[in-house]
């Protein structure tokens, strides 16, 4: 039974509209309610007013206050329209039948935010979604967590459980410095498909390999290692310090063919400088050169093409047992040194014992070859055997003019077989260029821009003055030389021997007596013959145009 019947109605304090769930009222027009209306069941009207104050509550709207107007004098700020649509000027809008709440603007939100299904936001790809822009902030997917970790201006990510200074995985500074972090106590794992190929250990060890096994040392590769592509550019090096050892049954470096410097093992004095390395192997030039020398414990052997490794191949060895170096040629055949040989250390001694055999030194043609000996030498020989023999390219044993020939009669230079103790052979005639000359030489006295040629005589102020045979003190009686050169402390005065005298002599004719010439530094066979001259005899001439024997005089005579 109701209060309410048709017309106005009028009621003060409470007013009951009984029955039960299934009854129904009904009001025909306005209904002013002041105070709360409360009802158990649906309450509909065309149209709902409020005063000002708010409208709450509303079925459908939001159940509890989701949608209530803000005070605004433009009426439809909050309208609700039927049972699953609303809006709000147009910018806030939900469509029950698709499900979808909009928004245009900006949407201010203080407190917790539910959410459950899929967020979808979208509009200009260049804009970016900000949440709590450039701050110490930070947000959490599941149980990852991106942002603030504990470090300010760092932007980091890390699982929930470890989102802190000490455990998070990576990291950015805004100086663009990027972090990669592991938990202490755990390890840092690359992987492949779920498999681990690298791994970097709590204790600093990083071990890489398909065959992945914990680091045994800093850095444990499993496979095969590649540093660079270029020799020695500057770039690509690998530095060792302390060793390198190796664990397994065999120990390979493998480097390319035909390249210089294709394995360089360098000191710190030399730094990354091939030609200056300790050991040096050139596949180009196939060989090995050891700068620091090379140290052979007692008992060891270099063995050189030998196929079992003992030396008893094809090849020779080199070997020291403590007591004496042994070098020995294949089967004890001819072991050859090319180049320099040093034997001993300090005061080398070195002792060749051939018995009946030869010992030969062979050096290689050309100005730089050679074979030297330095410091006292004794040679001794039986009276069957030359004791030394000196040949060159046409001066051999095999024409009877070696260069020089030792033998128990004596010493032959130029001569095979001495007959006498000292046996020279000249023949420089054909061999002497213009102006030139050789024999017995002074280095001794002054006297600067002589003429390479010229004849000059020792002044008594130890000088060499040009020779004049107009007077007698201008070389009558002094000690007479050639000039070989412009200075005689470096290029010698020859006191006797054979000279070319192409530019100093006049009138050559092969046999003649050569004289002192009465002009100045030069030498004829014409005599002088003028009051006051000097006739000195200074050699003879030869069967070479202008090579003549030079041999003063030991003084001449003043006409």
């Amino acid at each position: 039974m109701s209060d309410f019947s048709s017309g106005d109605k009028t009621t003060k304090g409470s007013t009951i509209a009984a029955g039960d769930a299934s009854t129904s009222h009904q009001f025909t027009g306005s209904v002013f309610i002041e105070g709360s209306l409360s009802a158990s069941a649906e309450v509909s009207a065309s149209a709902f007013f409020g005063d000002g104050g708010g409208l709450t509550n509303l079925p459908g709207g939001g159940g509890g206050g989701g949608i209530s107007w803000d005070g605004s004098t433009a009426n439809g700020v909050a309208t609700y329209k039927d049972g699953d649509e609303a809006t709000v000027e147009s910018k806030f809008t939900y469509d029950g039948d698709g499900e979808m709440l909009s928004l245009t603007g900006t949407l201010n939100h203080t407190g917790s935010h539910y959410l459950s299904g899929t967020l979808t936001i979208t509009g200009v790809e260049s804009t970016p979604m900000l949440v709590m822009d450039d701050s110490d902030a930070s947000a959490q997917i599941g149980r990852a967590h991106v942002g603030y970790v504990g470090s300010s201006d760092f932007a980091a990510f890390a699982h929930q459980d470890n989102a802190n200074t000490s455990n998070y995985c990576i990291s950015q500074r805004s100086t663009g410095q990027t972090d990669i972090n592991t938990r202490a106590g755990t390890n840092m794992t690359f992987r492949y498909a779920s498999a681990t190929r690298m791994q970097l250990d709590q204790n600093g060890g990083f071990s890489i390999g398909a065959n992945y096994a914990p680091a045994e040392y800093k850095l444990d590769v499993s496979g095969s290692t590649r540093i660079g592509t270029d020799p020695y550019n500057g770039s690509h090096k690998l530095f060792v310090t302390g060793g390198i050892i190796q664990t397994g049954s065999t120990a390979l470096f493998h480097v390319a063919n035909g390249q210089v410097d294709a394995f360089v093992i360098s000191g710190s004095t030399g730094g990354f400088n091939p030609s200056q390395g300790l050991m040096n192997v050139d596949t180009n030039a196939q060989w090995v050169r050891f700068g620091g020398g090379i140290n052979i414990p007692s008992g060891w052997a270099v063995n050189f093409g030998a196929s079992d490794g003992q030396g008893n191949g094809d090849g020779g060895k080199f070997s020291y047992g403590g007591a004496n170096l042994e070098i020995s040629g294949a089967h004890n055949s001819t072991s050859i040194f090319s180049g320099s040989v040093n034997f001993g250390y300090d005061t080398p001694t070195f002792t060749i014992d051939a018995g009946n055999g030869a010992i030969s030194a062979k050096c290689d043609t050309g100005e730089s070859s050679g074979f030297t000996i330095a410091g006292p030498t004794a040679l001794t020989g039986s009276e069957q055997y030359q004791v030394l023999l000196i040949e060159a390219a046409d001066k051999t044993s095999d024409n009877g003019n070696p260069v020089l020939a030792a033998t128990s009669m004596g010493v032959g230079i130029g001569i095979g077989q001495p007959l006498v103790a000292l046996d020279v052979v000249y023949e420089p005639t054909n061999k002497l260029d213009n102006d030139t000359g050789g024999g017995e030489t002074v280095f001794f006295g002054g006297g600067s821009s002589l003429t390479a040629g010229a004849l000059y005589y020792l002044h008594t102020d130890g000088n060499w003055t040009i020779t004049d045979a107009d007077a007698v003190g201008s070389g009558g009686t002094q000690l007479l030389a050639i000039a070989k050169g412009t200075t005689p402390g470096q290029h010698g005065m020859l006191v006797r021997g054979w000279f070319d005298a192409h530019s100093q002599l006049d009138n050559f004719s092969a046999g003649k007596s050569v004289w002192m010439s009465t002009t100045a530094g030069k030498m004829d066979t014409t005599v002088p013959v003028g009051s006051g001259n000097v006739q000195r005899v200074v050699g003879y001439c030869t069967d070479t145009s202008n090579v003549i024997y030079f041999n003063p005089d030991g003084s001449g005579s003043v006409i």
